[in-house]
């Protein structure tokens, strides 16, 4: 007995640590915690109600919504960025367990499960609103149950469909990683286990859309679904029609310069440390059983295609948040590898090493600035809003994005923002037009279109196009 609860001692540790950790990263403050347009188009969603764009995400629509009934943090994106910090503590919580399972010391699992929570892309994922933060959590389930050889594929495979359906980048990395799995029921005798595997997991993964179905009769707002063809768009957008259709947006001539503008992105992974590259290749050098490494590094690859064959149509798409999948296997390799440098026999040679990554993995994530806006900025921002007169445009160049943030501070923070003002990227006629955009700026100098310093809010300038009446400060 002793023996079976001293696993979920150390996971239930782990936890509290990997949660106290991303809960203190969180940006609180009016809008702090949120990164981009998607972080608060979430956000307000959670307070809203709707669904976001295509493919939904229905599950974690479904907890943002129990999240935001929570009485905890001022800020709502601190509280939807804090599911994202629960999520992605349950997530290393599985890997811990799956390093457990692989024959790892409890105390190497913990070490190297806690040490890859330091990688940026993932401690970004875990502090922000976004669904990313659920496809990790079903992938390092995946991982965890793929290593106890005594279930049933079918179960196995169940977090698969999850995946397919929560994320379109997990559905492509499904189609081809399924002839794999297959090829091992094969060998394994199971290809019964397998092909209701697939079944299962199939509609585990459309169940939740269930849900969506429920808030389209409720009258709530989301994209691309509409209620005179529901079953018809629904299912364009779970299958993800409309990216399937930038495949045709472009010839073949464009695919070598878009290949090209990935490669860089590719490489940089969310700059992780330089030294986590030789540290796989002693963790795959030391590796037991070098079979088994070989299944990992063809799953790799099967991420990386799938990383490349969906990011190329749709490299406009903010390109960023879609190197989750590698980013997974990134934290994947380096837990691997630690697991194995601490386990090691030699010990004297390789411990060092893992002991330099523990050290230098959290001052590498702590060091690198944030992407998102600190509270300080978010709190100007928002007081921008508040600043223009009844009736007035903004104008920037991103419209997306800061039609969003004016979107969320009006529903999270309506004494903050002025009503009438709406965001654009053109001149509407009869309207005053006010920016804040240096880019802005700068077209309008090149342009020769007059404009002047209208306000100054906490440090952010706000100018309006047109000549500076006569006789105004």
């Amino acid at each position: 007995m002793q023996k079976a609860l001293r696993p979920l001692a150390v996971a239930l540790l782990l936890f509290l640590i990997l949660l106290l950790q991303f809960s203190l990263r969180l940006q609180y403050g009016p809008g702090g915690a949120l990164s981009d347009a998607d972080s608060a188009k979430f956000a307000c969603i959670m307070l809203e109600g709707g669904a976001a764009h295509t493919p939904l995400f229905p599950l974690y629509t479904l907890f943002l919504k129990c999240f935001g009934k929570l009485g905890i943090f001022y800020d709502p994106g601190a509280r939807a960025s804090f599911l994202s910090a629960v999520l992605m503590s349950f997530s290393l919580c599985f890997l811990f367990d799956g390093l457990r399972r692989r024959g790892n010391s409890l105390y190497a699992s913990f070490l190297s499960a806690w040490a890859v929570s330091f990688i940026p892309f993932l401690t970004i994922s875990a502090t922000e609103a976004t669904p990313v933060a659920f496809s990790f959590f079903f992938f390092f389930l995946l991982f965890d149950l793929f290593q106890e050889e005594e279930l049933p594929l079918f179960l196995k495979m169940q977090p698969l469909g999850f995946l397919s359906f929560h994320d379109p980048l997990g559905l492509f990395f499904a189609i081809l990683l399924l002839p794999f799995i297959f090829l091992s029921a094969l060998k394994g005798k199971a290809v019964g286990s397998f092909f209701l595997g697939l079944l299962f997991a199939t509609v585990l993964g459309l169940i939740p859309y269930a849900y969506i179905l429920k808030l389209l009769r409720a009258g709530e707002s989301m994209e691309f679904v509409t209620a005179d063809r529901p079953f018809a768009t629904l299912l364009m957008a779970v299958l993800n029609g409309q990216f399937w259709s930038n495949y045709f947006c472009f010839g073949a001539g464009d695919w070598p310069a878009r290949v090209k503008e990935l490669y860089p992105l590719l490489v940089g992974l969310q700059r992780p440390p330089a030294f986590l590259f030789p540290l796989l290749l002693l963790g795959f050098f030391f590796a037991p059983d070098k079979k088994d490494a070989l299944k990992f590094t063809v799953a790799f690859l099967c991420a990386l295609l799938a990383t490349a064959a969906f990011l190329v149509p749709s490299y406009h798409f903010y390109p960023l948040q879609w190197l989750w999948l590698l980013n997974a296997f990134l934290a994947l390799f380096s837990a691997l590898a630690l697991g194995v440098l601490f386990s090691s026999g030699s010990r004297i040679l390789l411990l060092p090493l893992a002991i330099a990554a523990l050290i230098v993995l959290p001052l590498h994530s702590f060091l690198i600035p944030e992407f998102r806006r600190s509270s300080f900025e978010a709190a100007k921002l928002a007081h921008t809003f508040g600043s223009l007169p009844y009736g007035s445009v903004l104008l920037t160049e991103d419209v997306y994005t800061a039609s969003q943030y004016h979107r969320y501070f009006r529903v999270a923070f309506p004494e903050l923002v002025r009503e009438g003002v709406i965001v654009a990227d053109d001149i509407v006629a009869g309207k005053r037009h006010f920016f804040y955009s240096p880019a802005i700026c700068r077209l309008c100098d090149e342009s020769g279109v007059k404009y002047y310093l209208f306000t100054n809010v906490d440090g952010v300038n706000v100018y309006e196009l047109g000549e500076k009446p006569a006789g105004e400060e």
